[in-house]
């Protein structure tokens, strides 16, 4: 049975993940080439940073919202401020899943170096993980992606997650306007998926870092 106990332990988990979300940016940095301004590599950099950034945005939010739960939520819960503190983590999210997905069209247009192919299909994905203490199955759902060069197929993975958590943020939505507390359950998830987003992103880019 998922309790608010729970839900504090897994709060401290995520906080010493999210501190390295920002190189979810590096994501772009070796595999896109190509001509003009929007292939140009500061330029996609630049992109991706900003939508690490909002998605950070999004999750400093969600940990807003979260505090009202834990304190809160069996007894004076704040609708309206939860309220705000949602619609303001999916605006952002909105908003990253936008340049995420102008940052595809790039990708696909640009295509990946063969050099950069060629390292990532020899990248030792699960030997680096249990090297590195990393969760084996998100490695291995990154490595689905970048043993094949499929950069595009990461970032275009990166916005369903993305969707995903969104979709949640609906249901949560749906409760409030109704001045219903949500489901304790729906809060767990929330933080598992962001927490899932933040490793797949922070993996993909420690393997561009080191291959």
């Amino acid at each position: 049975m998922i309790n608010r106990s729970m839900l504090r332990l897994f709060l401290v988990f995520l906080a010493g993940i999210i501190l390295f979300s920002n190189l979810d940016a590096l994501i772009f940095l070796n595999g896109v080439g190509g001509g003009g301004e929007e292939s140009n590599s500061d330029y996609v950099v630049n992109l991706s940073m900003e939508a690490a950034t909002l998605f950070l945005q999004s999750n400093a939010d969600t940990f807003m919202l979260l505090g009202e739960v834990e304190q809160y939520y069996d007894t004076y819960f704040d609708f309206s401020l939860a309220l705000n503190y949602s619609g303001a983590a999916m605006q952002k999210l909105e908003s990253a899943e936008s340049i995420y997905l102008h940052l595809s069209k790039i990708i696909k247009k640009a295509g990946v170096l063969p050099s950069v192919v060629v390292k990532l299909a020899d990248f030792d994905y699960l030997g680096f993980a249990e090297q590195n203490d990393l969760n084996r199955e998100i490695m291995l759902e990154v490595a689905f992606y970048l043993a094949s060069g499929n950069v595009l197929g990461l970032v275009v993975k990166n916005i369903e997650n993305l969707t995903e958590i969104r979709k949640l943020y609906v249901r949560i939505e749906h409760s409030l306007i109704q001045n219903d507390r949500p489901p304790i359950q729906y809060f767990w998830s929330l933080l598992n998926q962001y927490s899932r987003a933040t490793l797949f992103g922070n993996y993909a880019a420690l393997v561009f870092n080191n291959i």
